[in-house]
């Protein structure tokens, strides 16, 4: 049983949430800081606590994609005009080669089908764009605490993840821990944090609670099997700035 959307909001309203998204929030921005000003970045899964931030510091023009389908989606920004949808992750709304970067959190370990989600990732990801992945690490001691989305669906270890990318013709150019620090909401152990998570990622680096992967796109498409032919339905957009990455089959 996975968490909702809710409960999923509601973690990162908590210390523990906020300690999670301020030292995720560092690495994220620094695998995306090369991309190009004004480039477009999807995120996926559940990733709105990241977006202002790579929005602010990269100059980006970000979307959020919220997947699976289901109620209680927040909307993204809260402030401005909504840069929301909700979409199936294992067909994509968008054109090809629609987003210099992709950023996937409380996504892949989701999925119900791994291999097609990355296909669909690579499709929509432009020539030698970057994929940004924020996943469980297999290792951590997250993975076993079901209170947070980290401890929710399939955790992985780097040479799975590595398998799984290199099929779907995406190279690693980096993987770096993260999340030392226990996953206990104590406003505490929040204070300590950056010293918890300074001191593992030089003694314990294998064991961190996440793993936040930059991989970029390989420029010859993975080799599809069986029926690809699919419907890429949207229910729910309403912004106008970005409709032309959009893309519906529907009639």
């Amino acid at each position: 049983m996975y968490l909702s959307k809710r409960q999923i909001s509601d973690f990162y309203k908590s210390f523990l949430g906020k300690m999670n998204s301020q030292n995720l929030s560092k690495l994220i921005v620094s695998q995306c800081k090369n991309l190009k000003k004004g480039s477009s970045l999807l995120g996926i899964g559940f990733a709105s606590p990241y977006l202002n931030e790579l929005q602010q510091k990269c100059y980006l023009n970000c979307i959020c994609a919220f997947s699976p389908p289901g109620k209680d989606t927040p909307i993204w920004p809260n402030k401005s005009a909504s840069k929301t949808i909700i979409i199936n992750s294992l067909h994509l709304p968008f054109h090809d080669n629609a987003f210099a970067g992709l950023l996937v959190i409380h996504g892949l370990e989701y999925s119900s089908d791994p291999k097609m989600f990355m296909k669909e990732l690579w499709r929509i990801c432009e020539d030698d764009g970057i994929l940004t992945l924020v996943l469980p690490n297999r290792r951590g001691i997250w993975s076993f605490f079901d209170n947070t989305p980290f401890g929710q669906g399939r955790p992985y270890s780097p040479s799975q993840i590595e398998k799984l990318l290199g099929k779907a013709n995406f190279v690693i150019e980096e993987i770096t821990p993260c999340l030392f620090t226990p996953p206990i909401n104590s406003k505490s152990l929040y204070k300590f944090s950056h010293i918890i998570e300074s001191i593992g990622k030089k003694l314990l680096s294998h064991f961190g609670g996440v793993m936040v992967i930059k991989a970029r796109k390989k420029i010859y498409s993975p080799c599809l099997s069986g029926n690809a032919e699919v419907s890429r339905d949207f229910k729910y957009a309403t912004f106008s700035k970005d409709a032309t990455i959009l893309k519906s089959d529907k009639k």
